[in-house]
């Protein structure tokens, strides 16, 4: 199924691959550390919420940033103020559920 994914995202844009790459790594090493025995809960219950923050923050940042930005842009704008950060124009991962499929009427 990983293997499918790589295929997946690699054909859309190969740069996808290497985000790929990065959450696979992350993913698997903190699956590695939480299987080991003998950690006490409380430590794994941290290593469990840096492991779902990672993930959580790379989502967030493909899917809310332009929006979060170009609202402040917006506001900063309306009060005579120059734009405090750069909207980038992050492109988001095929197959993202945000993503609007062209093939569906709205």
């Amino acid at each position: 199924m990983i293997g499918a994914s790589y295929v997946f995202y690699g054909y859309a844009d190969w740069h996808f691959v290497f985000l790929l790459a990065t959450c696979t790594v992350w993913n698997q090493a903190f699956a590695v550390i939480l299987g080991r025995s003998g950690f006490p809960d409380r430590y794994r219950s941290h290593l469990l919420a840096a492991a779902l923050i990672g993930d959580l923050g790379l989502l967030g940042w493909f899917k809310y940033y332009g929006f979060f930005v170009g609202n402040i842009v917006t506001l900063s704008a309306h009060f005579g103020l120059p734009a405090p950060l750069p909207l980038l124009q992050v492109a988001l991962p095929a197959g993202n559920p945000s993503t609007p499929s062209r093939a569906c009427p709205t």
